[in-house]
C-alpha cells in the first residue's frame, strides 16, 4: 500500500507541476498576443491619423487646381477673326507680342491667311 500512495502522490505531484507548466506557457502566451494586438492597434492608428492627413491634402490640391483652372480661363480669351485682321493686328489690339499671340495658338500657321470667323486664343 506504501508503494501506491507513493505512486499516487507522484502521479498527483507530476499533475499539478504539469497544470502549472501549462497554465504559465499559457499565460506567457496571452502576454505575447496583447502585446501583439496593442501594436496593432497603435499602427492602425497611425495609419487613420496618415489617411486622414492624405484626405485633407487632396481635398486641398483639388481646391488649389480649380482655383487655378478658373484663373487660367480669365486669362485666356477668345478672339473672332475679322476682315482684313492679320495676327500681328491681333497682337497689337490687345497688347500681346506675336510671340504670345503664337504660343497661345500654335495650331495657326502663321504663313497661312487667317479665315473670318476663325477663333484666336488672347490674353
Amino acid at each position: 500500500m506504501k508503494t501506491v500512495s507513493k505512486f499516487a502522490f507522484a502521479a498527483i505531484a507530476v499533475g499539478v507541476l504539469a497544470g502549472c507548466s501549462s497554465n504559465d506557457e499559457m499565460m506567457a502566451q496571452q502576454k505575447q498576443t496583447t502585446e501583439q494586438i496593442q501594436t496593432l492597434t497603435n499602427e492602425l492608428q497611425t495609419q487613420k491619423e496618415m489617411s486622414a492627413k492624405n484626405a485633407e491634402a487632396v481635398s486641398q490640391l483639388q481646391a488649389n487646381n480649380e482655383a487655378m483652372q478658373q484663373k487660367a480661363e480669365q486669362m485666356m480669351k477668345v478672339y473672332t477673326v475679322k476682315e482684313n485682321d492679320t495676327l500681328m493686328s491681333i497682337s497689337r489690339d490687345h497688347d500681346m507680342s506675336l510671340e504670345d499671340l503664337m504660343a497661345l495658338n500654335s495650331d495657326i500657321d502663321k504663313s497661312k491667311k487667317l479665315l473670318i470667323g476663325t477663333t484666336v486664343n488672347i490674353k
